[in-house]
């Protein structure tokens, strides 16, 4: 009987799965390290180098896949998808192209499918789940009463619908409940420096298109146009502060991280970016004075410094935009000025529901390509138009719950959280931002999970080093020693 259970216990050792569970922190640790990291970050930077934008995404796509089989940790794909967002930014108007491998999405949704079985979550939420479930609700009743069924079903207003809607709140939970702490890295660091990654490879897209246009570059002395100049903008806002995070925790040698990301934003010739990226900037200085101490007063007077500068050299900066003056920064003829005008309009016919967000009556001032939304262009005119009075409502009160998470016991890490969605917040007011659902929504919802989950973090050691305190103290007490 005995010599039997031997044997079974032998053939168990030798088993796949005995082979498999030995094996398996290594696999993780491995692609969860920086060195894996930086061979993605180098693979897309050769996509961009050598536009092989489709065949770059297939590639991602499958390392998405196999990270998401092999690791428990669902922060594993992230740095990658962050990577192909900004290179996937350059394919404008290019629906068509990507339908073909639509068939693509069957194994992702069956790695996510494995995913969630295999290594299975601990179910957790926190405040912000309801702001997504109220943002939701405003969504999917938008335009009730007023749109008809044909704008409202049709696929693109289904997609924006749906995603922005249900699929936040989904995103939030399944965020929530499989990103969890590791002894073998920290999950907070790899979360900050995928949207450095993100950031620093969008510097490298942006420069990317200046030599491929370098003789016009030096004859003009002004800006390259490329269509992605809003998004890589975007991408590099949501990026700007996390250099000053590192800069502050580990060497001040990621501040040229930060003049890095911001040369970027301007080079990239988004007049949106311009603006909010330099009040971004200067946030920036601000969280750097917090979070870098010892030298506060070097960041505030290179901050007064910049300032100067900037004042300075404003006629310079606006003929880089090929800008006449400050009046002109935003001209009466582009379609955002037009849609401000509609917003009145649209919020009046349905105060409470708006519009909606397949409403296409706007047509007339702005037709999007194929598979966009009607955007305004602006976050704000955005939501009264399209949502009325619910949306106003539902968006208030989920900004209302994420500003209490950043400021409830702020941190360094949660308020470099805070100024990351302060770039895509102000981003969003010119430019569909917020209103994307892929990738800056889901970013904008992640940027607050970690948030909770680093008071989580912080709530169980002040926990353990109250318990470690009690043990030590009935210790003293047990041995007849005062403490």
């Amino acid at each position: 009987m005995n010599e039997n259970a031997n044997v079974v216990e032998a053939r168990s050792k030798n088993s796949f799965l005995a082979v498999w569970f030995k094996i398996k922190p290594y696999i993780n640790k491995t692609l969860m390290s920086p060195w894996w990291a930086l061979g993605e970050f180098i693979l897309a930077a050769v996509v961009i180098a050598l536009d092989l934008e489709v065949q770059g995404a297939m590639a991602f796509v499958w390392i998405i896949i196999a990270k998401l089989m092999l690791c428990n940790d669902v922060l594993s794909p992230f740095v990658p998808f962050c990577l192909m967002c900004v290179f996937l930014s350059d394919c404008y108007d290019s629906a068509d192209i990507f339908l073909p491998y639509i068939w693509m999405a069957v194994p992702v949704v069956a790695a996510i499918a494995v995913h969630a079985i295999v290594y299975r979550p601990r179910w957790r939420r926190g405040s912000n789940l309801w702001g997504s479930v109220a943002v939701a609700v405003a969504v999917t009743l938008g335009g009730l009463g007023t749109i008809s069924p044909e704008e409202y079903f049709n696929g693109t207003s289904l997609y924006y619908v749906g995603f922005l809607g249900l699929g936040m709140v989904l995103a939030y939970l399944a965020t929530r409940c499989y990103i969890r702490e590791h002894r073998g890295y920290d999950v907070f660091d790899h979360f900050a420096g995928a949207l450095y990654a993100m950031g620093l490879l969008a510097c490298f897209s942006v420069a990317c298109f200046y030599a491929r246009d370098w003789s016009t570059f030096v004859e003009t002395k002004s800006f390259i146009y490329f269509q992605c100049s809003n998004n890589l903008a975007t991408m590099l806002m949501i990026a700007m502060p996390f250099p000053c995070y590192f800069a502050a925790k580990k060497t001040r040698v990621h501040l040229l991280g930060v003049a890095a990301i911001y040369a970027g934003v301007v080079m990239s010739g988004s007049r949106g970016g311009l603006l909010m990226g330099t009040v971004e900037l200067f946030i920036c200085i601000l969280y750097l004075c917090y979070a870098d101490k010892k030298l506060w007063y070097v960041h505030a007077l290179a901050g007064v410094a910049l300032a100067v500068l900037a004042y300075f050299n404003i006629d310079d900066i606006l003929a880089f935009y090929n800008i006449e003056s400050v009046g002109s920064f935003v001209s009466q003829e582009e379609s955002r000025y037009g849609l401000l005008g509609r917003t009145w309009e649209d919020f009046r016919s349905n105060f409470l529901f708006g519009r909606g967000l397949g409403y296409v009556g706007n047509e007339d001032i702005y037709n999007p390509v194929k598979g966009a939304m009607h955007w305004y262009h602006m976050m704000i005119p955005q939501v009264i138009g399209s949502l009325g009075i619910c949306g106003i409502a539902a968006y208030l009160y989920q900004f209302i719950i994420r500003v209490h998470t950043i400021f409830r016991r702020p941190s360094v890490y949660k308020l470099v959280l805070g100024v990351s969605y302060a770039g895509l917040l102000l981003m969003s007011q010119v430019n569909p931002g917020e209103f994307c659902p892929i990738p800056y929504a889901l970013i904008g919802v992640m940027l607050f999970v970690m948030a909770e989950l680093r008071d989580e973090a912080s709530e169980a050691a002040r926990h353990g080093r109250h318990n470690e305190k009690a043990q030590n103290k009935k210790f003293f007490v047990d041995s007849g020693i005062e403490p």
